[in-house]
């Protein structure tokens, strides 16, 4: 792969290649949340870095470092995640390991390249890189990667070149997903985990294999069609529990169903599908809205912000059950 064969990011790509043939001995920061492709960006350059005859689109693919990075056993990239069993990069590995490493010289390529991720590293322990990353041998390379930049120490940023990755636009995560879409799921699904994604692909693929989220859509939808039908004790009870039961997730199912209440809200102001998020949902909705003549505009926006007041609750830590029930109850009202 080389820097023409990413999808998106094509202001990041073109610097990344400018970048190639001026490097001789610096450090870059990669900035973005998880799921934007960090490792990917990171991993591109490194070869692109060792490689033997570079291009502003990257490693050459066919030199003996190439070969040997894409194998993943090239000995002048040296990557630093976490130790083993912990979610921290320990003190002793960077006095130990990686400090004492870059003094050694490459072995068969021109450059050594450190891939480290610094937001693994506690604050009080990045100034141990501080001198390293000041004043680093002749041809060591770091490629630093974080998910914010607030997690660096400012004395580190004030050493490094930071490559800030934008969110990716809806059409780019959609021929991300396309690419890898080997379930063969039918196209208005992969739109719609490409909205769901919210700008972070990494989130649409992992949507996509997840069967939890998939059953949890479903059951969102089929939750909201019965309430107007609803009984109080089953909205008290079953309902609330679909919800309890899923707090570790519940952003996520609320997300589905402000999408789910504003595409009935589109549908009742127009039969027009154009902006609808659920394409797969319109013939169930507008079955559902055929069958509830009486529910208006009004009534759709006020089950909306009943959602939206549940969803703030949650984050203030309001007692969840009574926030929960309390919006059950208020898009009972509205649908009946």
């Amino acid at each position: 792969m080389s820097f023409g064969d990413i999808i998106g990011q094509e202001e990041l790509c073109e610097r990344l290649g400018t970048t190639i043939g001026q490097t001789v001995a610096q450090s870059f920061l990669f900035t973005a949340p998880a799921g934007m492709g960090k490792h990917l960006f990171a991993d591109e350059l490194a070869r692109s870095l060792v490689c033997s005859n570079p291009t502003k689109s990257g490693g050459c693919g066919k030199c003996d470092n190439c070969v040997y990075f894409k194998a993943g056993t090239h000995p002048d990239v040296r990557r630093y995640e976490t130790d083993k069993g912990k979610k921290s990069i320990s003190v002793a590995t960077i006095r130990e390991d990686l400090i004492p490493d870059t003094a050694m010289a490459s072995q068969i390529a021109d450059r050594k390249v450190y891939i480290i991720n610094i937001g693994n590293i506690e604050l009080k322990y990045q100034n141990l890189l501080l001198k390293v990353l000041e004043e680093p041998p002749r041809g060591v390379v770091f490629i630093l990667l974080c998910t914010d930049a607030s997690l660096v120490l400012p004395t580190i940023m004030s050493r490094v070149v930071e490559f800030k990755m934008r969110p990716y636009t809806e059409e780019e995560i959609f021929k991300i997903l396309s690419k890898h879409n080997e379930a063969d799921l039918p196209e208005d699904k992969l739109r719609f985990f490409s909205s769901f994604s919210a700008g972070i692909p990494g989130k649409g693929l992992t949507l996509m294999g997840d069967e939890d989220f998939i059953s949890e859509r479903e059951e969102v939808f089929e939750l909201l069609l019965k309430i107007p039908k609803r009984d109080y004790a089953g909205l008290m009870y079953e309902d609330f529990e679909f919800f309890s039961s899923r707090q570790d997730r519940i952003s996520d199912i609320l997300l589905l169903m402000m999408w789910f209440l504003g595409d009935l809200s589109s549908l009742l102001a127009s039969m027009d599908t154009k902006g609808i998020r659920n394409t797969d949902k319109v013939d169930r909705m507008r079955a559902f809205l055929s069958e509830n003549k009486g529910i208006t505009l009004k009534n759709m926006y006020n089950a909306s912000e009943a959602v939206t007041a549940f969803n703030r609750d949650v984050k203030a830590r309001v007692n969840f059950e009574a926030a929960c029930c309390t919006m059950l109850l208020k898009m009972k009202k509205e649908f009946t």
